[in-house]
């Protein structure tokens, strides 16, 4: 597929996750702590008002928005906040990943059974936004 026809399916995952959950920061959020019990308690540490991890919920989706459509903007992004988050914030990088793959499982979830399409692009999205984010700390 080329990367209109994937952005048009993302897009189209998106309606379908809008449609069934509305704000999608409550179940990836949700799905995150779930994942990673530590997590909420230690980037309280930083911010106790969920603003960091609701920023980050931000990110993650504008990676996944963006990804098909500008893909070097994305990996110079993540580039620059990805090792920010690790050396400053003291946020694992595996983190990072199971936030992504918390976002991409909410829409996954979202999208009917039958649009094969649609999840097909969501699990190439996930490879590629997890290889984006393991690249974005190596040296």
């Amino acid at each position: 597929m080329d990367k209109a026809t994937d952005t048009e399916l993302i897009d189209r995952c998106l309606e379908f996750t809008a449609e069934k959950f509305g704000d999608l920061h409550p179940p990836v959020l949700e799905k995150y702590h779930d994942r990673l019990p530590g997590a909420k308690a230690e980037l309280e540490r930083h911010d106790n008002s969920g603003e960091l991890e609701h920023s980050m919920v931000e990110q993650a989706l504008y990676c996944l928005m963006t990804w098909f459509v500008r893909p070097l903007e994305v990996q110079i992004v993540l580039r620059d906040t990805v090792p920010h988050h690790i050396q400053t914030l003291d946020v694992p990088l595996r983190y990072l990943k199971e936030l992504m793959n918390a976002l991409i499982d909410v829409v996954e979830e979202a999208v009917p059974l039958t649009a094969e399409a649609e999840r097909t692009t969501l699990y190439k999205l996930r490879k590629e936004l997890q290889l984006t984010l393991q690249e974005a700390v190596a040296p």
